[in-house]
């Protein structure tokens, strides 16, 4: 049978995995699978198991009611038990089932729950974002007839009015956090009701806070007496952080840091004496080194000190798209005699396995280019690991490896029955520099079928650019750029200076200067793209979202060599950006501290705004309305400066969406996106008649 062509309502057809859990000792596998539900307009999520030696069809292992999700699995440390989130009573809560099946139990009934571990087989800890009275129980829905007494009409409408006094007061996709702060909390399932009552705010014991801070990703020692976790402290710099202790009966919690920079993803050493994570120093000037792994002793006898400090990648999943489920694979695993510390790097447009020799600091590469790695699980002995990976023709699946053996098995094919059946292209990968003596860079080209160097008709092609801009792209499935292809447009993508996953320098060499060594290599990507043959210098369009968004929009208002643009969710001024973005008053670290009020040139000179006269490329704006990363305003200030000057713009706009509308928007919002980009392309880049 012909394979068929990839349509956009393919999207809806997907499975996605992710969040692989296993058991202790290594016997099961849990993931979370998501569908789309288009009839709901959103996702469902359920739990399903599958065995991790021989692998094959993963199959159902919870069954949450029509309209609901469960998510975020985890086995008890004796493997007897899972627990996990379940929106199943309206709310996100933590259920628990038996390993070996049967009937789920809701454990909680607290307002704000935002994460969970095992302190023991049982007790729990709680990552609650608690208001400023203490935890509470999910708000009741107000309905009926308005009351009749005045003080009652008061509360019930004025319960909306937001009172802020905290400069970081809301974060794009979480929410307002101007009245909460993350705190942790025990809970003892031996206390729970007899009557078998989920535990409400009344049967937690507080472990941290209350105080104007967060408290996040707990971690208990092996015997479960202490408890790690991070702290952000500085209200001022919210992208700070610190690795904490606190005993689990409660005391004091004492710092085991002391860095400027962010600490995350807390590991205890197998004998509980150490704690590996992951530290990335913010410098002077705002920038930011590689995410490191750094070594804490427990017992303070010793400073932190950094352990792969000589390996010039991040130890982070830097890797971009938009066909996953939950990753959930940041935390750093440590061999089972102590002697090495498994994590994921990004490295030249793959993320990797790696191990790190804790005592010399060596790092060695433990995986291939492919697939690239979004979650690793391991049982408890190390002998094995399960990896949630995404290759050039599936977006995701699992592999099973052993630590010091080459190559990965595959376990699962979970779109394989559909994706079979569709005509999907492997893109070519090369490597370029914008000139003698800059950094060699990766590049990527997507050919549509029948597409070739020497094809007599050349192709339009269009190209992309990725959001941070410290993440990257990879040569893995991105069904944009597999919708592109299908409507016969070639796709160019690449890691322009900026990017994560070429060492430090290359990261930071932009850092204050958007478009100037980043354009340079957009621009000799385009160069080297067409130098491949069979594309149409005529017909070239520039696409991206995020820092993808202001490189359209800078691009277009520095070159006409595009004949069309579509920019998203983008920055178009800065000054402007500093007082409206969620993290936007952290700018001036771009600017060596300088205030939009007190010195606005170099804000106007690195927004786009400040060139929009110069653009006559039609352009097409798509940005979501409850986008704070960067806010809809700056759309609208883009839309009018070339409506104003009689330019082709068209705008849209998408209500109750937020910066993440590519990636885990509504689903009809993500098809009609879609459409559109395909549509102003075909519009403008395919020849007359065609």
């Amino acid at each position: 049978m012909t394979p068929r062509a990839l349509e956009a309502e393919d999207l809806f057809r997907l499975r996605f995995l992710g969040e692989p859990e296993l058991s202790p000792d290594g016997s099961r596998l849990l993931c979370v699978e998501t569908t789309v539900d288009p009839k709901a307009n959103g996702y469902r999520s359920r739990l399903v198991a599958l065995d991790p030696r021989r692998g094959g069809a993963p199959l159902p292992w919870s069954n949450p009611p029509e309209g609901h999700s469960d998510r975020h699995p985890r086995f008890s440390p004796g493997g007897r038990q899972v627990a996990f989130l379940s929106d199943r009573s309206g709310s996100d809560q933590v259920w628990v089932m038996p390993a070996d099946g049967g009937e789920a139990r809701q454990l909680t009934q607290v307002k704000g729950i935002a994460a969970f571990a095992w302190l023991d087989e049982g007790r729990l800890l709680l990552t609650v974002r608690e208001g400023r009275d203490g935890p509470e129980p999910p708000e009741p829905k107000e309905e009926g007839p308005a009351p009749d007494d005045p003080a009652a009409q008061r509360r019930r409408y004025t319960r909306d009015v937001r009172v802020i006094d905290r400069i970081f007061y809301r974060v794009d996709t979480v929410g307002y956090v101007y009245k909460e702060r993350s705190h942790l909390f025990l809970l003892d399932l031996a206390r729970l009701p007899a009557d078998g009552e989920p535990a409400g705010p009344g049967r937690l014991r507080r472990l941290t806070g209350p105080g104007e801070y967060d408290d996040e990703e707990a971690e208990p020692s092996p015997d479960g007496r202490l408890v790690a976790y991070v702290s952000r402290r500085d209200e001022a710099h919210p992208d700070l952080s610190d690795l904490y202790v606190v005993p689990s009966e409660g005391g004091e919690p004492r710092r085991l840091t002391a860095g400027v920079g962010a600490a995350r993803a807390p590991a205890w050493s197998p004998d509980g004496d150490r704690i590996a994570y992951l530290f990335a120093r913010k410098h002077p000037d705002g920038s930011w080194g590689n995410e490191e792994a750094w070594l804490a002793e427990v017992a303070g006898a010793a400073p932190a000190r950094v352990l792969s400090g000589g390996y010039d990648r991040s130890l982070v999943d830097a890797s971009l798209g938009d066909t996953r489920g939950h990753d959930g694979g940041g935390r750093p695993a440590w061999s089972a005699d102590g002697s090495r510390l498994y994590a994921l790097a990004s490295d030249r447009g793959a993320t990797r396995l790696v191990a790190v020799d804790v005592t010399s600091g060596g790092v060695e590469v433990l995986s291939e280019e492919e697939p690239s790695l979004l979650a690793v699980a391991w049982p408890r002995d190390r002998s094995f690991f399960v990896a949630l990976g995404t290759e050039a023709l599936a977006p995701c699946d699992l592999w099973r490896g052993r630590p010091g053996e080459p190559g990965l098995e595959r376990l699962t094919r979970i779109n394989g029955e559909l994706l079979d059946g569709i005509d999907l292209g492997v893109p070519e990968r090369f490597t370029f520099r914008a000139r003698p003596g800059s950094p060699e860079i990766d590049g990527w080209l997507l050919r549509p079928a029948g597409n070739g160097p020497q094809a007599e008709a050349p192709a339009p092609a269009v190209l992309e650019v990725h959001g941070g801009p410290a993440m990257m792209y990879t040569g893995a499935f991105f069904f944009e750029f597999q919708l592109l292809r299908a409507h016969g447009f070639a796709v160019l993508w690449s890691n322009p200076r900026g990017s994560e996953g070429y060492g430090e320098a290359f990261r930071n060499a932009i850092h204050g200067r958007w478009g100037t060594d980043d354009f340079e290599d957009v621009m000799a990507l385009l160069d080297a793209g067409l130098a491949r043959g069979g594309l149409d210098p005529a017909r070239v369009g520039i696409a991206g979202g995020s820092y993808g968004g202001f490189m359209t929009n800078w691009a277009v208002g520095h070159t006409d060599r595009f004949r069309a643009a579509v920019t998203m969710r983008s920055v178009v001024n800065w000054e402007s950006d500093f007082g409206t973005g969620d993290y936007g008053f952290l700018d001036d670290e771009m600017f060596g501290g300088a205030l939009p009020w007190r010195d606005p040139e170099p804000y106007r000179r690195m927004s786009p705004l400040t060139y929009v006269e110069r653009i006559r490329t039609p352009l097409l704006i798509l940005h979501s309305e409850n986008d704070w990363r960067c806010p809809v305003e700056q759309a609208e200030q883009l839309y009018a400066a070339l409506k104003k000057l009689g330019r082709t713009v068209l705008f849209v706009r998408y209500p109750e969406e937020s910066h993440e509308l590519s990636r885990s928007g509504q689903p009809w919002h993500r098809l009609d996106r879609l459409e559109r980009i395909v549509g102003w392309f075909e519009q403008y880049l395919r020849p007359a008649g065609a």
